[in-house]
Order: structure tokens, then sequence, then C-alpha cells
């Protein structure tokens, strides 16, 4: 997918810039010796994040990654407008005092155009930038057989990104850093509270009203909720298996008979996870029912 969407063979051009604490971005002058190492840390994220094995899968908020998924998020998803920004602005002022800013850089990008004109952006979170950028004074070089003081600010490149942003999608090579990046624990929270009205539509037995309290307390709810309504088969959710998931679940409902069930408050998390495909029953050792759950999960082939 990468490969389609940018031809990191042919580039033409590539600029450095720094976002701040408080969301201003600046470009860096960079000098054509840095090149070859921006070209590397390019060609090694999209190496290892092309390598892994599976299916290409969208991206999920409710599920927990590791280091062998190969995930995608469409640059339209609203709650990576942030990440997304940095693929559709075209120009930014330049920062002439990056040594001065270091302590307020917050992440790092590295914009790459090939010949035929599409673009790609890098981005990594900026944590070996400072400390490197705040060990001035306190590095040394070896000449001549003698430790000589380097006396000039050292920015140390990361070997490669976090992610990167192309004309369609966003690829995800660190996952944590990426949602941080994002701003993902600040935006769920609202994001979650404009998909509940999608849920109780889609899935009209179940009162999701009391999912609505307190969303940003309880930041995995929430992503959830989010995960759970972008789902495209919500309508064919059949009410007498979920309630038997849920019941082989522990899960209670406190208005047995009515039309649009309530969960026990205390059981909340655990029927959205019922919902999300992530509980399992399973008799593989016993003859009675034994629930599992799952933080992570894949959809096997037969």
């Amino acid at each position: 997918m990468i490969e389609e969407e940018f031809d990191s063979s042919s580039i033409s051009s590539i600029q450095l810039g720094v976002s701040l604490f408080d969301g201003s971005k600046y470009l860096v002058p960079i000098d054509k010796s840095v090149d070859k190492t921006f070209k590397d840390m390019l060609a090694r994220t999209s190496a290892d994040i092309t390598v892994r094995s599976g299916e290409w899968e969208e991206y999920s908020l409710s599920q927990d990654y590791g280091k062998v998924e190969r995930v995608f998020a469409p640059r339209s998803d609203g709650i990576f407008n942030d990440i997304s920004d940095l693929y559709e602005i075209e120009a930014y002022d330049h920062m002439a005092n990056l040594v001065t800013n270091s302590g307020q850089v917050d992440f790092y990008f590295v914009i790459y155009h090939d010949k035929k004109g599409r673009k790609i952006v890098g981005v990594r979170k900026a944590a070996q930038l400072k400390s490197m950028l705040g060990a001035r004074n306190r590095l040394v070089q070896l000449i001549d057989d003698t430790m000589v003081l380097v006396e000039h600010p050292v920015f140390r490149l990361d070997i490669d990104f976090d992610g990167l942003v192309c004309s369609n999608n966003i690829y995800f090579s660190n996952f944590l850093n990426m949602e941080y990046i994002a701003k993902i624990t600040n935006k769920v929270a609202q994001a979650a509270a404009q998909r509940i009205p999608v849920l109780a539509a889609k899935i009209d037995f179940i009162d999701f009203k009391i999912f609505e309290a307190d969303l940003d307390k309880h930041p995995r709810t929430a992503r959830l909720l989010v995960a759970i309504s972008k789902r495209a088969n919500l309508d064919k959710y059949n009410q007498d298996e979920i309630m038997l998931q849920a019941a082989a679940q522990g899960v209670k409902f406190t208005n047995i008979g009515a039309s649009c069930l309530k969960c026990r408050t205390t059981d909340k998390h655990k029927l959205l996870e019922v919902l999300d495909d992530r509980r399992w029953i399973s008799r593989n050792t016993t003859d009675e029912a034994v629930p599992y759950r799952a933080s992570s999960r894949q959809r096997a082939k037969p």
C-alpha cells in the first residue's frame, strides 16, 4: 500500500519540521548532507511496516497493538486530523533558533516529495531530539586520540519514524507514539459521545444512555464505543445471540423483559467487549464454560 502512494527511489526534496507543545509548527533549515539519513529513516520505516505478517487492517481504537500488525487509518478519519494536517499544509514559517526552543519540541516530521510530485510525511516523537540538544557542552569527540569538547549543539536523528502519512492513508509503526502525536486521549471522549446515538439507533435493544456519563474518566470505554460504532454490520447484530454471549460472560441486566435492556453499571465495559468480539467461551479442558477476554484479536482464516 505504501509503495502505491509514494516512490521512495525517486525522492526530489526533503524538509524537516518541528511541532511545539503549543501546536505551532516550523520548518528547520537542513543541509544536503542530512538527506541520506532521512532517506534511510523512510526506507527503514516503510520496510518495517510492509514486511509485517497478516493482511492490512484498519486501525481500531479498541485494539491493543504490538509490533507485528500491518495497520493503516484513512487520512479522512477525523480523530487523526492533527496528523493528517501535516500532509495537507503546504507552507510553514522557518525556525532559526531550534536550540533555544528544544525543550518545547513535541514531535518532529520530515516531508518528502518524489519526482511524480507525490508527498509522504514521516513523524516521530521528539524524546531523543530533546535529550541530545540538552546535552550541549557534555558531549566529546576523539581527535588524534584526544578528547575534544563538542561545542556545537548536536541533534541525534532516530533510525526510523513512528508512522508515515500519505495522500490516502496513515501507516503505523509505533502505535503508542502515533496515538500520542494524534492526541487521541484528548479526543476520544468527545468522539464517543457523538457516536452513542449511532449505536442506540443500530443496536436498539440495548440502552446506551448508561455510557454517556464520565466518558473523559473512562478512556477505554470511550475507545470501545467509537470502535463498535464504526462497524459496518451493526444492523445485523442479533439480540438473542448477544444476550447468550453476555450471559455467558456474567453480564446482568436490570430490566429483563424491557424492549431496551440496561446492564448493571459494573458490567458496562464487559458488555462492550462482547459487542466488539473481545469475549469468548472455552470448554476445551472442562465441562463448564470458561470465559476469556482479548485485548488484541485478529480474525483467523478458515
